[in-house]
């Protein structure tokens, strides 16, 4: 298993929105770079049960959180003792809320991540209109924007592991991929985290500085952490939206303003008690 971080709390601020905006756009072809396991086992640990497993146990504290679109699909899950038995990646999020109204192309470089991939379109009945390709997403999906005839519909989420290098095929980075999708009109979801404070909110300037000419629409969303994740050293992440329509990007800053309600004073990874900061800009 590539993904190590799963269920903590930089996987709830990436598929709180996720989710969101799925359910709003409705996409027809569903893209993503990374796109790491379709699920993963939900067991207990100090920083899942900071991540979804507080959000899941707190999310009544908000009433966007308590009616978001990511906790019903959650709760809708086969579960025990209160939470899901399987975490469902993002890839698997895209697959049980659209299902059959989009097709799918689903990259990873990890082969256990194919696997999986593989099983969970499987398990919910979309093989047959899911395209796993084992290799560079980036390249493989600025490749099919490049052929497309019409990007209408589309919707990409990119969660690199490197923001800014090339693959090894020399396509484009994952940031660069940001700018070209967003440049072209497609419905963009890019998550990024950062080990330096100075750099919060970094993507806006990255990659939404270049492309707010013309993109219908752009929105940032960040949220720092009490304490930095022990094994990745982040501080914080943030979710980058470009193209949404203005109902996902209003449902987004709600969640984002709830996130703060749901973990006021929550029991941090460390044992002690500390809130999480949420900032956004438009």
């Amino acid at each position: 298993m590539a993904n190590r971080h799963y269920a903590k709390i930089a996987d709830v601020w990436k598929h709180l929105p996720l989710t969101e905006l799925l359910a709003v756009e409705r996409p027809t072809r569903y893209l993503e770079s990374h796109a790491g396991s379709a699920q993963y086992p939900l067991t207990p640990s100090p920083e899942r049960d900071y991540g979804v497993r507080w959000f899941l146990d707190h999310a009544e504290a908000s009433p966007a959180t308590a009616a978001s679109v990511y906790r019903r699909l959650l709760n809708g899950l086969p579960g025990r003792g209160g939470y899901p038995v399987q975490y469902p990646g993002s890839a698997m999020i895209a697959m049980l809320l659209i299902q059959r109204d989009a097709s799918y192309l689903l990259c990873d470089t990890d082969p256990e991540s194919i696997a999986s991939l593989e099983e969970g379109a499987a398990q919910v009945g979309l093989i047959g209109q899911t395209r796993i390709l084992h290799g560079d997403g980036r390249a493989a999906i600025w490749d099919e924007a490049v052929q497309a005839p019409d990007l209408r519909g589309w919707a990409v989420h990119i969660d690199p592991f490197d923001a800014f290098s090339s693959g090894i095929s020399g396509g484009p980075s994952a940031v660069e991929l940001a700018r070209r999708l967003a440049d072209r009109g497609v419905v963009v979801s890019y998550w990024y985290g950062y080990e330096d404070p100075s750099r919060e909110m970094w993507a806006w300037d990255d990659i939404g500085a270049p492309v707010r000419q013309k993109a219908h629409s752009l929105w940032c969303g960040d949220v720092r952490f009490a304490e930095p994740e022990t094994d990745s050293g982040i501080v914080g992440c943030g979710v980058l939206l470009a193209n949404a329509t203005d109902e996902s990007i209003g449902r987004c800053e709600e969640l984002g303003q709830g996130l703060e309600n749901v973990y006021r004073d929550a029991r941090l990874p460390s044992g002690r008690l500390g809130s999480l900061r949420f900032r956004s800009v438009r």
